[in-house]
């Protein structure tokens, strides 16, 4: 607890949560989180109290992930998988209550659309940080998707389930969500229906958007629709002819990102962002499985740690190249995770006071 005041903050607010610590075993399977979170809601009817049912799973969770973390020593691989796999289960409970919220509004509409959610980013490629906001793409599908009353449905589903996730009370939140890797962005609908993807990728796709598409994932709703979905986008994401102007894409991205950096003074203290650290193994990784997986189906993988093995394997990274990588990786995540875990915020900047410098080492 010396390592986080946040862990330390749910222990003091929920002690016989203490019992954690005596546990033999910590791991957690989706199974087991799915059911928890079931279980969390079974006797309570009221709207807000099951919404913070779920809150207060995600503190005691939070708390057992950073006892298998802290104390027990997991390697980063579990820690990451066990926040997605947390996360996972908290989406699946949270479109449940939205559901229990809109379809008694929509009930025709409700009978009509099938509706799914695609985890991005690093829930996506199940790699999520303690502190990490949460990726998240909707999709809809209809005999009648043009329908204003379908659609109105699925907007005001998503809006619930966001709610559900993001909202903070006296019990906290589940997870700050972000949409921005949907079609235009935040300018972009906010639920499009699967026609819509299909004409959008096939005519306006940007390197970004491909980048992004590596790690979509279903995680929750219609499962068919979300199979669906991910295998429109495969294509779309692997290219056997590459547009022109691929490599200047990744490069004009990461410019802007070193421009930002440099102006905010964080070019060498930023892990995430910073020279040499996080983003600039992930885009190596994700330009490489862009320039390569038409070819080489077995780098179409999402995560970060597997496609860099993958890489070295069809000859992409040679041997010292990946471990350099691999390792540059896991050391910046972990740090970024030490940083994270103290007060629960998205910090990726290196401290400068000589105290938190001591606490982070």
């Amino acid at each position: 607890f010396g390592s986080s005041q946040y862990l330390a903050d749910i222990l003091v607010r929920d002690p016989w949560l203490y019992s954690l610590l005596l546990e033999p075993e910590l791991t957690r399977t989706p199974e087991r989180l799915e059911e928890a979170a079931r279980t969390s809601l079974r006797s309570l009817r009221n709207p807000e109290a099951r919404r913070d049912a779920l809150r207060r799973l995600k503190r005691r969770e939070f708390l057992r992930i950073g006892i298998l973390d802290l104390v027990r020593g997991a390697p980063l691989e579990t820690v990451v998988r066990e926040i997605s796999d947390l996360a996972d289960a908290l989406v699946r409970a949270a479109l449940l209550l939205a559901k229990e919220e809109v379809d008694v509004r929509f009930p025709t509409a409700a009978a009509a659309v099938r509706f799914a959610v695609i985890a991005m980013g690093k829930l996506g490629a199940r790699e999520l940080n303690y502190s990490s906001d949460i990726d998240l793409v909707f999709v809809m599908d209809s005999e009648t998707p043009l329908d204003d009353a379908q659609r109105r449905y699925a907007t005001r589903l998503a809006e619930t389930l966001i709610s559900v996730l993001a909202q903070e009370t006296g019990e906290g939140r589940c997870f700050r969500v972000d949409m921005r890797l949907r079609p235009e962005g935040r300018f972009g609908n906010l639920v499009r229906s699967y026609s819509a993807f299909r004409n959008y990728y096939d005519r306006w796709a940007e390197t970004w958007e491909r980048q992004a598409l590596i790690k979509a994932r279903p995680i929750a709703g219609d499962a068919e629709l979300g199979q669906r979905f991910v295998q429109l986008v495969r294509p779309v994401t692997y290219r056997r002819l590459q547009g022109p102007t691929l490599l200047a894409d990744v490069r004009d991205m990461r410019a802007a990102t070193e421009r930002k950096l440099t102006a905010a003074g964080e070019m060498d203290t930023n892990v995430k962002e910073g020279r040499g650290t996080i983003r600039d193994v992930e885009f190596t990784v994700q330009l490489l499985q862009l320039l390569f997986g038409a070819d080489h189906p077995e780098l179409q993988v999402p995560d970060t740690a597997t496609a860099l093995a993958r890489l070295e394997a069809a000859g992409s990274l040679s041997a010292e190249e990946r471990s350099i990588f691999a390792e540059g990786y896991r050391f910046f995540r972990e740090v970024e995770h030490r940083l994270q875990i103290m007060n629960d915020l998205a910090v990726r900047v290196i401290p400068d006071h000589p105290h938190a410098l001591r606490r982070l080492a």
